[in-house]
């Protein structure tokens, strides 16, 4: 009886050693632990000056970061895009989606079948093993293969986008934290200005009640006036220490004993605005990812539909029988799409197709809504900001009479405090307008998502 030598299947032993050689390998990652992510370091400005030129949608010219004259609302957003722990993590959302279009672009494996009979017994004297080869590919792959890497390449549009969109919330909290920080200072130097005054005037009015040329009344009027502005003061300096931690957090929680910021002025806020809003929803980052979301649907619906035909797999076939009797050939495998027509993927493919068109019409519509918010906002607060801020000179100068004659005795301090309080509130109420339409504008462009189209 013949037999087969080994050399047939030292030969696939071999090959297949050859194809598992290109595979990747396991290699463990563990997370770190709670103690070894280390805090943020200080800033430094030429850390930052060749990052920021690429940051486009952010920021449109190349922007140098120097914390020494505080810190101003662009160089916040940059530091942000960089530094924001979440943005760092959610950019790895491209790798994900580049591998997605990678697996929808390789082809299938080919196929290769062996099998060994080995005649025995009796009558099988003079015969020889029979063996059958057969190397066959599966047919199906290929005829949505071009939607799969449509699809894939519209996801990763989408993410990209997706991320930029993130970026740009980010950079637009960051601006937005900056500009209510240097207002909200504003006012705690206002507060602190008026407690030292109103310090000195209750000491004095103190001093006068112990030596019997103030009365009761009187000490208690000044006394509530006092308590007034501290209580204002220390309402201030919460909100300091709730708004300075915010944006710390956004940047990275850096390393400083104090975040300056720079400050703000109200004048640039009183900026008439030019808007397109069908421009600006045109741009909007969050509506493009969409987009790409509903293409890479589209092209996934395409697939599924393709995938509705039968499975043919097509291969070539080579036996020996047991007499030595050689045989080659071909043959076509064809799968029965008796229960199975791949209905479910069509169906799944045209229901989200449907949400994304609802969840893109949903967007559009805040967005118009949010944008016609904001505008009327800033339209109301740019018509009443410059009557506000009118207001104080007259009162500052007012007070300051009024001031000089409750020395000489020629008006009761009742009257005095009335203007005093109302001028303090005047100064906090415009500092309060200007902030609010200052972060209106950033609102809008916020809502824009991604193009800044104010512009004075």
């Amino acid at each position: 009886m013949t037999r087969v030598g080994p050399t047939w299947l030292l030969a696939l032993v071999q090959f297949g050693l050859l194809v598992a050689g290109g595979c990747a390998s396991f290699v463990a990652a563990p997370l770190p632990r709670e103690a070894e992510v280390a805090p943020r370091r200080a800033f430094t400005a030429s850390r930052f000056r060749v990052a920021t030129t690429e940051l486009q949608r952010v920021a449109r010219a190349p922007i140098e970061v120097d914390l020494g004259d505080g810190l101003d609302p662009d160089e916040a957003a940059v530091l942000a895009v960089l530094m924001n722990y979440d943005l760092i993590a959610a950019r790895e959302a491209h790798g994900e989606a580049s591998a997605q279009l990678l697996i929808a672009g390789i082809l299938p494996n080919p196929r290769l079948d062996a099998g060994l009979n080995h005649p025995y017994g009796a009558g099988s004297a003079g015969t020889t093993n029979a063996l059958n080869l057969s190397l066959s590919m599966d047919l199906k792959p290929f005829i949505a293969r071009s939607a799969r890497r449509n699809a894939a390449s519209k996801t990763i549009e989408q993410v990209d986008l997706g991320i930029a969109w993130h970026e740009w919330q980010i950079a637009q909290d960051a601006r937005l934290l900056v500009v209510r920080l240097g207002w909200i200072r504003k006012r705690l130097k206002l507060a602190r200005d008026e407690l030292e005054f109103m310090q000195q005037a209750s000491n004095a009015t103190s001093a006068a009640s112990r030596s019997g040329d103030a009365t009761l009344d009187t000490l208690g009027l000044q006394q509530a006036a006092l308590e007034r502005v501290r209580r204002a003061l220390n309402e201030l300096e919460q909100t300091d220490v709730d708004t300075d931690s915010a944006l710390r957090s956004l940047l990275g929680n850096p390393v400083l004993d104090r975040l300056e910021v720079s400050e703000p002025s109200s004048s640039a806020a009183l900026d008439a605005w030019v808007l397109d809003i069908e421009s600006c929803l045109e741009g909007r980052l969050d509506l493009l990812a969409l987009r790409r979301g509903h293409e890479a649907g589209e092209e996934r619906l395409r697939a599924a539909v393709l995938e509705q035909f039968p499975a043919v797999s097509v291969g070539l076939a080579y036996q020996r029988s047991e007499v030595a009797l050689n045989f080659i050939g071909g043959f076509v495998t064809v799968e029965l799409p008796v229960f199975d027509r791949n209905q479910g993927a069509v169906k799944l493919g045209e229901a989200s197709r449907r949400r994304l068109e609802y969840e893109y019409a949903a967007r559009v519509a805040n967005a118009r809504g949010d944008l016609d918010r904001l505008l009327r906002f800033a339209s109301l607060l740019r018509r009443q900001l410059p009557d506000v801020e009118q207001s104080v000179a007259p009162l500052a100068e007012i007070e300051l009479r009024e001031r000089e004659a409750v020395v000489h005795g020629d008006i009761p301090l009742l009257s005095y405090q009335a203007v005093r309080g109302t001028l303090f509130d005047q100064r906090l109420q415009a500092t309060v307008m200007a902030q609010a339409l200052a972060e209106a504008r950033i609102g809008v462009e916020t809502t824009c998502g991604g193009e800044r189209q104010t512009r004075p």
